[in-house]
């Protein structure tokens, strides 16, 4: 049987590393979102595009961060367990 510390350590890494990568998605969603105000000016369907784009960016920001979150908290579990 493996050994349960280490499980839960590398879940633990896991879950900081999903919570980290999740950070540049929001930013770039957020970035996307501006400049489709500034497009929606001149161009409707472009500017749909780009805050389409943006809520791909910002879903999968989430998604990383509630695996991140999760993973912690099973690290944390798992590490614990004797």
């Amino acid at each position: 049987m493996r050994d349960s510390r280490k499980i839960g350590r590398n879940l633990l890494v896991l879950g900081i590393v999903l919570i980290i990568f999740s950070i540049p998605n929001f930013i770039i969603a957020s970035q996307k979102s501006n400049e489709a105000e500034v497009i929606r000016q001149t161009n409707e369907a472009r500017a749909n595009a780009r805050e389409s784009s943006a809520g791909f960016n910002r879903t999968i920001a989430y998604l990383l961060l509630v695996g991140g979150v999760a993973s912690l908290f099973y690290g944390v579990k798992v590490s614990r367990r004797i």
